[in-house]
């Protein structure tokens, strides 16, 4: 039988590649379905530079109403 490749998430087949330094292994994947094919584990974090960082997070720039600094001791 040829086993057909596949393009997985690195992290869903376990691998410690996540921006806190897990994985989200799914067992369904790297159990019943992986004797049915031949993962190819992709990761864009680790192609694009490593996910040795915090966690992105996404902020508004083009907001109508200006932001004002926080107050308080830095």
């Amino acid at each position: 039988m040829i086993r057909p490749k596949v393009a997985v998430s690195s992290c869903l087949l376990g691998e410690l590649v996540r921006f806190n330094g897990g994985h989200s292994r799914d067992r369904f994947l790297t159990g019943e379905l992986a004797e049915y094919v031949d993962w190819v584990p992709v990761c864009p974090e680790m192609e694009a530079g490593g996910s040795s960082r915090g966690r992105a997070r996404c902020r508004g720039t083009n907001s109508p109403t200006p932001t004002p600094p926080p107050s308080g001791p830095r």
